[in-house]
């Protein structure tokens, strides 16, 4: 394996998002899952809630070309950032609407 952003692109571009805001804390999610795990974006936009469990610190992707389910590891920083996501999304689904 090889990295190709340095540590300083990296935390750049991660500091650049604020995890204190929905949109924010939803597109550091994605940048550290894709960091953290590799997958490919197809991947990434078809992760459902049901195949992430966050408490033991794994996602399960579909892989097309073998057709099969894969758990991949996420790593605590990764996890803290995708449950800050959530938390966020909870609090806005859980907003009346007043129009």
């Amino acid at each position: 394996m090889f990295d190709t952003l340095t540590a300083t692109e990296k935390q750049a571009m991660l500091g650049a998002l604020n995890p204190d805001t929905f949109l924010g804390a939803r597109n550091l999610a994605i940048l550290c899952v894709f960091l953290d795990t590799g997958i490919r974006r197809e991947q990434l936009a078809n992760l459902k809630e049901a195949r992430t469990n966050l408490a033991d610190g794994y996602i399960e992707v579909y892989s097309q070309k073998t057709d099969e389910w894969w758990i991949v590891p996420l790593s605590p920083p990764a996890v803290a950032v995708c449950q800050n996501y959530l938390k966020w999304r909870a609090s806005l689904l859980e907003r009346r609407i007043v129009g």
